[in-house]
């Protein structure tokens, strides 16, 4: 049983951004060809033969086949190389980071790829003016009733009441008694932070550059994420309408959630090459970074009405089984698919929302939460950011739909 494993390489696309207004460009862009962008740019970067990966293992949430093969090959790599599709929802590509993971440790493969890729700006579900195609149209016969639903709703009642992601964002955010100015001024700094990082050229070493077709015929290199508010307005923050109805059954009257501190609906792909500690030598490869068992977990929590809850007892679970302390960590990377899930986690660690080593090159509510890809996204943040400011221990964590939560600690080589 292998020990460490070593990451050799992360890197990310620009992430996309699509509101009621505009698609932005990476959402021209295939996710397959996202991905396989990401994946070329590690084999570029590393000069390794992409024959010698052995598995390719791609999180994703609502993509309908297996993107870890077909952006593989799209790629250019070799049919010999697999690859699988993984989904935990928004925790998809950081589970690929502890399967991809687990499969060097146990002797199963050398070298290994984690990825991931989200689309959310061409999933019908997230599309309010686009219906869900009719399954039977062919024979025009009705749609069944759609009994998952149903039963979905009765299993979450068990457990205080079903609700949606956003539900639970307001859920937490009356639970642990964040206001609405401090929810907006969480989202601002996220803002903030990005748009410094962006500036001083923090993310070009993670982020590859995207050749995006365009209607003209031309072709648009893009560099930078797309989601970040260059032209933040904090007073115009305090404008916005709540983005979504409050449980009813919670009695919340007035809705604190809003465009402003939320992650916005985006589309990106990421990939690391990871690889035994052996392996790396013999291929006169330097590690950036190591994972190990004992720093990561999973776990699952209220999947009602605290369903995005996770990330607490995940960063409390992952610090006891490593040996850790908080006050170890330098960075963490606390995913901000609302400002409240991140808020509430930083008063259960007992540490200042606005604590520097929180997201420092801002959070998902300015650089994007493109769901399934989110994991390995944060970790080239992560791995990026940690050698740039010469810190040891990095953790991220995340919080997933339905009532999960997962965490791992990464140390800088």
């Amino acid at each position: 049983m292998r020990n460490e494993v070593a990451v050799i390489d992360v890197v990310r696309s620009p992430v996309g951004i699509r509101t009621q207004r505009r698609y932005s460009d990476i959402c021209r862009v295939m996710p397959d060809e996202l991905l396989a962008h990401c994946l070329q740019a590690l084999i570029k970067r590393t000069g390794i033969d992409p024959g010698i990966v052995e598995d390719i293992i791609c999180g994703t949430s609502d993509r309908p086949h297996n993107s870890g093969r077909t952006a593989a090959l799209a790629a250019g790599f070799p049919p010999e190389v697999a690859g699988c599709q993984v989904n935990r929802q928004c925790a998809g590509s950081h589970t690929a980071i502890h399967f991809a993971t687990m499969e060097i440790m146990t002797g199963y493969a050398d070298i290994t790829i984690a990825c991931g890729v989200e689309a959310m700006s061409r999933d019908w579900q997230v599309r309010k003016e686009v219906q869900p195609p009719p399954t039977q149209s062919a024979t025009g016969a009705p749609v069944p009733p759609d009994y998952m639903v149903q039963g979905l709703i009765e299993a979450f009642n068990k457990h205080g009441g079903a609700c949606n992601m956003g539900q639970s964002a307001e859920a937490i955010a009356q639970k642990w008694g964040i206001s609405r100015e401090e929810l907006d001024d969480f989202g601002y700094w996220s803002q903030e932070k990005a748009i410094k990082a962006t500036k001083e050229g923090k993310f070009k070493n993670e982020i590859v550059p995207i050749p995006v077709r365009m209607e003209d015929g031309t072709t648009k290199i893009v560099e930078i994420d797309e989601t970040i508010r260059f032209d933040l307005d904090r007073e115009k923050m305090r404008t916005l309408p709540p983005a979504f109805i409050p449980p009813p059954f919670m009695g919340i009257t007035e809705g604190k959630v809003t465009a402003a501190n939320s992650a916005p609906i985006s589309d990106g792909a990421a990939a690391a090459l990871l690889m035994s500690v052996e392996k790396a030598k013999e291929l006169g490869l330097k590690p950036r970074a190591y994972l190990r068992a004992d720093r990561m977990c999973v776990l699952g929590v209220n999947p009602g009405p605290y369903q995005l809850t996770g990330p607490i007892p995940a960063t409390q679970k992952v610090l006891q089984r490593s040996g850790m302390k908080l006050s170890d960590i330098g960075w963490f990377e606390v995913n901000e698919a609302f400002a409240s899930v991140v808020v509430a986690w930083a008063k259960e660690m007992g540490i200042p929302w606005n604590d520097p080593r929180i997201n420092p090159h801002g959070g998902a509510i300015a650089l994007g939460h493109p769901l399934g890809e989110s994991g390995v996204k944060i970790l080239a943040t992560a791995v990026n950011g940690m050698e740039q400011n010469d810190v040891k221990y990095g953790l991220l964590t995340m919080c997933v739909g339905l009532g999960q939560g997962i965490a791992t600690i990464i140390e800088r080589a």
